[in-house]
């Protein structure tokens, strides 16, 4: 377990909340919480998986640009 980040440390956190209430209150619904978020913080993976929902960070090639005109659009009526 290195890196240790706040959502990590967070989601074990859950994990362990979840393990006491299964264990406290016989509230077994909480165990496959419990077993979810201990693995997301055992292997630092969220939903997606490790780094599956990481934006591309990769630079978009270069495009020509060109130039844009605009128009100006009045209100000639309506709720004033």
């Amino acid at each position: 377990m290195k890196q240790l980040d706040l959502m990590r440390v967070l989601r074990a956190g859950m994990a362990v909340w979840a393990f006491y209430l299964v264990f406290t209150t016989a509230d077994w619904i909480m165990l496959p919480f419990g077993i979810l978020f201990g693995v997301q913080a055992w292997f630092n993976m969220g939903c997606c998986g490790v780094g599956g929902c990481a934006p591309n960070h990769r630079n978009p090639p270069e495009t020509e640009t060109s130039t844009v005109q605009y128009e100006e659009v009045r209100n000639t009526g309506g709720l004033n």
